[in-house]
């Protein structure tokens, strides 16, 4: 899921986009969008969703983003003078609810992680209120001029997202669906969140090959091993964000195919791009390669080797992402999003001195 940051003002009419949601149904495993006939079954539908925000005086903002499980809108929520704001996911499909609900319960209280607040189960639609952050990675990677990060801001947020799976992964957890638009940005600016745990599931550990009978997770991220249909196991969420990585950098060959086939082709076949990486790159990717379908990885090995190259690049002791530099190369309809984050953190300040 992707896109949380705030376009309220850019389109008030919240109804609107309830209306567009509903006639929008997105076919299981594909990037494909169907447009419904309208029928008394979409105005039920609809009247689901507007008693549910009724009932629970939720103020809709504006639509954040859609996705593969549903669409997620800015919400407010609260008493009169101490309303927040919140990100509100609609979800239709009760399967990947009951995963997203589940994951964010477990990980409660973490920072690595949005902050599960209110969930609700409905007849047709599902309803989880969270955190909401500033956007996602690859939304501000888009609004980049050059539509990509540099090697110390990929590589800390590489670190915190491999920690952040050590943490899923010592409670059991897989994500299954790990790029750069489930890696979110906080409102500071200071840190990454790994987000969208709708494909997520409990691990279970085995001595023998498993495999599953059907493809999880986005083709253009997932490992050769998800590819084969073996089982998604802990190595596969790490290969998972090594991809995502080297998009962050500019330098995955098969970013831009739309053929399934296509991106199969140049996972085997297109590993030029290995040689523009840093060594230590190289080294966790043949690593993980080598790691068995349910041996544990050695995360403290990764860390170690993003540490060496966050070391060798690294040329003052306060580290910054490209997003907090103050001259950030952005495009214009980036600023908002600078604004909003420059906001967040004078708030932040304000309250911290009223402490004092």
């Amino acid at each position: 899921m992707s896109l949380y940051f705030d376009i309220a003002a850019r389109c008030p009419n919240w109804e609107q986009y309830f209306e567009q949601f509903i006639e929008r149904a997105v076919v299981d495993n594909h990037d494909v969008t169907v447009y419904w006939q309208s029928s008394s079954t979409d105005s039920d539908l609809t009247r689901e969703l507007r008693q549910l925000i009724k009932s629970e005086k939720w103020s809709i903002q504006g639509e954040l983003g859609s996705g593969i499980s549903g669409g997620v809108f800015s919400m407010k929520k609260g008493r009169l003078f101490n309303k927040k704001t919140y990100a509100l996911k609609v979800i239709t499909d009760k399967v990947m609810f009951e995963n997203e609900r589940n994951a964010l319960k477990e990980l409660k209280n973490i920072s690595y992680f949005p902050q599960l607040i209110q969930c609700k189960l409905g007849l047709r639609y599902h309803c989880i209120v969270m955190s909401q952050q500033l956007c996602d990675i690859s939304m501000m990677m888009s609004l980049m001029k050059e539509k990509k990060f540099s090697i110390m801001t990929t590589t800390k947020v590489f670190r915190d997202c491999v920690q952040a799976l050590w943490v899923m992964h010592e409670k059991g957890l897989l994500h299954r669906d790990v790029k750069p638009s489930n890696i979110l940005i906080s409102m500071d600016g200071r840190r990454v969140l790994l987000s969208d745990f709708s494909h997520s599931t409990k691990y279970l550990p085995g001595e023998h090959e498993t495999f599953v009978s059907q493809f999880i997770g986005t083709p253009i991220y997932a490992s050769m091993n998800v590819h084969y249909l073996y089982e998604p196991t802990r190595r596969d969420d790490l290969i998972s964000l090594f991809y995502s990585a080297v998009e962050m950098l500019g330098l995955l060959p098969w970013a831009c195919c739309r053929s399934y086939v296509e991106v199969i082709w140049q996972k085997q076949h297109k590993l030029n791009f290995l040689r523009a990486l840093p060594l230590n790159y190289q080294e966790i990717y043949y690593y993980l390669l080598k790691v068995a379908q349910h041996h544990c990885p050695r995360y403290d090995y990764v860390i170690s080797q993003l540490d060496a190259v966050i070391e060798r690049h690294s040329s003052t002791a306060d580290f910054s992402y490209d997003w907090q530099v103050e001259d950030a190369l952005l495009e214009e309809c980036g600023e908002e999003i600078l604004k909003k984050m420059k906001k967040h953190r004078q708030i932040r300040k304000h309250r911290c001195f009223l402490c004092y």
